[in-house]
């Protein structure tokens, strides 16, 4: 029996207590979109994915998904999984659809959205954002992420690159955030951007 099509789902918090209550909501959702939950939280292994589903159950961040158990093959999960988006270590970066970039450090690691790097100081003609967009170098491809629904790049800053991006800071709208990155050790961008 292929899997079906839509599969009704109740989600609850996992962030209740036995004292507090949290509603459940009921909904439908595509299979695809469970699958991609599933691989989110246990991997693209098929096996795992395929006790995910006849268990009826699954935990994703702070919430809690429950269906009634899906009777499938393992041989049916692994097709399903084959037609999810899969990883292609030969994809460019298209920074034209970059949405969130994440500057890490030893011990740092700063979130920027693209709203947030692009806004433009008075009078300033370009943007943080437009450095990070193919200023520094060409990222390698790291993975896809099925949370995200997104392909991760990253690179790693040597010292010129390194000191554009820390210069190019000032460009930034908001000053504490500019002071947090020149405060951080950051060696390393990440980029994601949605297939």
């Amino acid at each position: 029996m292929p899997l079906p099509e839509k599969i009704r789902v109740k989600i609850s918090s996992e962030a209740a207590g036995s004292i507090d209550f949290t509603p459940v909501v009921s909904s439908e959702m595509a299979v695809t979109e469970l699958l991609e939950l599933a691989a989110s939280a246990a991997g693209a292994d098929a096996a795992r994915i395929h006790h995910l589903l006849t268990h009826g159950s699954l935990v994703s961040g702070a919430s809690r998904f429950r269906w009634e158990r899906i009777e499938c093959t393992l041989e049916e999960v692994g097709e399903a999984i084959h037609a999810l988006p899969q990883p292609e270590p030969g994809r460019p970066c298209a920074f034209e659809r970059c949405v969130r970039v994440v500057l890490r450090g030893p011990s740092a690691r700063i979130e920027i959205d693209r709203q947030t790097g692009a806004a433009r100081r008075f009078l300033r003609r370009s943007s943080f954002w437009d450095l990070l967009m193919g200023g520094l170098g060409a990222p390698r491809y790291s993975s896809y992420s099925y949370k995200d629904r997104a392909d991760h790049y990253t690179l790693e800053l040597d010292p010129q690159a390194r000191g554009r991006m820390l210069s190019a800071a000032s460009l930034l709208r908001y000053p504490a955030l500019a002071r947090q990155i020149r405060a951080a050790l950051i060696d390393r961008i990440d980029w994601i951007v949605p297939r």
